[in-house]
């Protein structure tokens, strides 16, 4: 539904604890009047939730009301993680014919990052055309049947790459093959996006950046986990193992989603009208027109432009990460002549330093000094740009380490941004703010890589690190940018304060 933002009231507290709270009758009687034909048709027989509200729990028993995604990120992250440290060392031997990869040239190795690179725009096309229905979408059926969508596709994914690496001497082209079925899980991002949603869905008011923060610290706990298992389970396992390993995760995670994971959505009741039917309901344009309508709709205080520029930093940093993914292992193969196993010991690295830095970070700047958005912003994007200026001119192995041990504040921003985009929009407009920004994200891979990849196949003879300053150009951008949001938000800040003085006082005020 779409409501005129004026019927809509945000009563937000202090500096990190925000919440947002809106008028109900108001709103119900404005949709009975503006909403489209075609939405009154499909509308829920629910209110529209309330920020404290908790999830509807009458039909789920005590032992289902603790599970949460945190678990299913953290089976994921590994999954992830583990696979993707050992497919750039798989492709490498398979173009270079040789497992020993210090014997193969420069050559070999951008043709290694070309593959790659088309492995990544593969899996991005169909979740860059499904993600802008996805939130939308997930706000009327639920948030379990991505969870459970997304998990079945990696299952299937991980399992055929399982099938196509234990063939000795494959043409490394047909590697390709499994990201046709890895595309139709839907995406990291899209996953991603859900269960940061799922987040905002059960935490309760003033604690979304602790809940945040804990759950960006499992996933890169994961990361360190994998990146740390990965060199033992590669040598005992093996590529086919590690993919079988990471199939059977994804299979536990289908299981949890379908069978523990408590749903945070009102139960829909489709009407007799099937057009409106799960399966038929997932691209409507109505949706579409939804999350842009939420997304680009004006909002006091400079809302609006706070929201847009949030999104380009967000989306600026995926296309960082996708692109220096790609070009990352050949770099250190290149520069330093690292094995795979040597690579996923700095993987472990850097992964175990950004999930300290993430909960200390979280705890210190944003719970315990309380610092405004701007010093955050300042603080971690001034790590992660000295880093990647680090890793670009790093004259010896060492200095990979050192840039990874400054960067372990630069997820911090993620917190950051997120906690933004809850603050500025309803809870009910969630989840279509976050489907525009996964849309973009989505389109991502088809950018970064062949970008990142361009830009190190030119450079790999003079300057192989050369992307890592692309990277910095970037983040000074994103600064910049996230900084002119702050400051054109900074009334609703005040405002915010003075709503939750307002509130405190009333609290304490004896009866």
């Amino acid at each position: 539904m779409n409501f005129e933002h004026q019927q809509r009231e945000h009563l937000p507290t202090t500096r990190g604890h925000p919440t947002l709270k809106f008028r109900v009758k108001t709103m119900e009687a404005r949709a009975s009047v503006t909403a489209p034909e075609e939405e009154v048709m499909c509308q829920t027989d629910r209110n529209d939730p309330q920020e404290d509200a908790a999830p509807p729990t009458h039909a789920v028993k005590w032992w289902r009301t603790r599970p949460t995604v945190e678990p299913l990120v953290l089976l994921f992250m590994f999954s992830y993680v583990v696979t993707h440290s050992v497919v750039n060392g798989l492709f490498l031997e398979r173009v270079c014919g040789s497992s020993d990869t210090s014997v193969c040239t420069n050559e070999d190795r951008a043709y290694s990052s070309t593959l790659t690179t088309w492995k990544t725009i593969i899996e991005a096309i169909v979740p860059a055309a499904v993600s802008l229905f996805i939130g939308s979408w997930s706000d009327k059926f639920g948030r379990r049947p991505i969870f459970i969508w997304s998990f079945a596709g990696n299952a299937i994914a991980y399992g055929v790459f399982s099938g196509l690496s234990a063939i000795p001497d494959l043409a490394p082209e047909w590697l390709l093959m499994p990201s046709v079925a890895a595309t139709f899980s839907g995406g990291m991002m899209n996953l991603m996006a859900v269960a940061n949603v799922y987040i905002a869905d059960v935490s309760p008011a003033g604690q979304k950046e602790l809940r945040l923060g804990i759950l960006d610290a499992a996933q890169y706990s994961a990361m360190m986990l994998g990146s740390g298992l990965s060199t033992p389970l590669f040598l005992g396992l093996s590529y086919y193992g590690v993919y079988a390993l990471a199939a059977v995760l994804m299979l536990l995670c289908l299981l949890y989603s379908i069978f523990l994971l408590p749903e945070t959505m009102a139960p829909y009741t489709p009407p007799e009208d099937a057009s409106c039917g799960c399966c038929k309901g997932i691209f409507r344009p109505q949706l579409v027109r939804d999350a842009l309508k939420t997304s680009l709709m004006k909002r006091p205080h400079h809302g609006r432009s706070t929201i847009l520029i949030v999104i380009i930093v967000v989306v600026t940093g995926v296309l960082i990460s996708q692109g220096e993914g790609v070009a990352n292992y050949q770099f250190l193969n290149a520069k330093f002549h690292w094995t795979v196993e040597q690579s996923l010991l700095y993987g472990f690295f850097t992964n175990g330093t950004t999930a300290v830095g993430t909960m200390v970070g979280v705890l210190v700047f944003v719970r315990w000094l309380k610092l405004d958005d701007g010093w955050i912003a300042l603080i971690t994007f001034s790590c992660k740009m000295a880093a990647a200026i680090i890793y670009s001119i790093s004259p010896e192995s060492w200095y990979m380490f050192l840039g990874g041990a400054i960067a372990c504040f630069g997820a911090l921003i993620w917190v950051l941004v997120r906690a933004m985009l809850t603050r500025l929009v309803a809870k009910d407009e969630i989840g279509q703010v976050f489907a525009l920004a996964v849309t973009i994200e989505s389109v991502t891979p088809l950018v970064g890589p062949p970008m990142y990849n361009a830009v190190f196949n030119a450079s790999i003879d003079t300057f192989p690190g050369a992307f890592y300053l692309l990277s910095a150009g970037i983040m000074a951008i994103d600064l910049l940018l996230l900084l002119f949001a702050i400051f054109l938000n900074r009334g609703a800040k005040r405002e915010q304060q003075r709503q939750q003085d307002h509130t405190d006082s009333k609290t304490a005020a004896p009866e």
